[in-house]
C-alpha cells in the first residue's frame, strides 16, 4: 500500500507543478493564485496545502530542486579540455555541464529568467555559479599578473555566463551546449 500511497503523492506534486508552469507562462508567477493553480491541476486546496504552505512554498522548492541538479551535475565533472586547449583545467567541462542541465531543465530555466518569472532566481543562480566556478574554476586558473583584483574577475566570469544563459534561452536554445561552452 507504500508503494501505491507514494505514487500518489508524485502525481499530485507532479500535477501541481504543471499547472504551476502553466499558469506561469499564461500570467505570470505573480499574478497565481492557489485557487486557480488548484483548479487547473483539478485538486482541492486541502491537498495543495498538505504538499505546500503556499505558491513561494512551492517556487523555493522548484529553485531549490535546481540548484541542488545543478551542483550534483557540476560535482561530477571530471578533467576534459575545451577545443582548442592543449593545456588543460579550462573552465569548458564544467561550462559544458551545466549548459546541459539547464537545457535539459529549459522549461523551468526560461520561465524564471523571464520577465514572467522570479526577479530573484537571477541573483541567485549567479551567486550558485560563483560558489562553483570559485571552488572548480578560478581558482585553479595559472596566478598571472592582471590588472582587475579577483573580485572582479569573479563577477565578470560570472556575468558572462549567466548573461550567455539568458541569450541562449531567449534565443531558443537552437545552438547546442557544445557550440554556446
Amino acid at each position: 500500500m507504500k508503494t501505491q500511497e507514494d505514487l500518489r503523492i508524485v502525481k499530485t506534486r507532479r500535477g501541481i507543478r504543471e499547472a504551476f508552469y502553466e499558469l506561469a507562462e499564461q500570467i505570470g508567477i505573480e499574478k497565481i493564485t492557489v485557487q486557480n493553480l488548484t483548479e487547473k491541476a483539478m485538486i482541492n486546496r486541502s491537498t495543495f496545502y498538505l504538499h505546500y504552505t503556499d505558491k513561494y512554498d512551492l517556487l523555493r522548492q522548484l529553485e531549490e530542486e535546481i540548484f541542488i541538479g545543478m551542483n550534483k551535475t557540476l560535482a561530477d565533472v571530471s578533467g576534459g579540455v575545451a577545443p582548442g586547449d592543449a593545456g588543460g583545467g579550462s573552465p569548458y567541462p564544467y561550462v559544458l555541464n551545466a549548459l546541459i542541465y539547464v537545457k535539459d531543465n529549459q522549461r523551468i530555466f526560461k520561465l524564471l529568467l523571464s520577465e514572467k518569472g522570479d526577479p530573484t532566481f537571477a541573483k541567485r543562480l549567479g551567486e550558485s555559479i560563483k560558489m562553483i566556478a570559485k571552488e572548480r574554476i578560478l581558482n585553479r586558473r595559472s596566478k598571472v599578473h592582471l590588472m582587475l583584483s579577483q573580485r572582479y574577475l569573479d563577477a565578470l566570469f560570472i556575468s558572462i555566463l549567466t548573461c550567455f544563459i539568458g541569450v541562449w534561452i531567449d534565443g531558443g536554445m537552437t545552438e547546442t551546449a557544445e557550440d554556446v561552452a
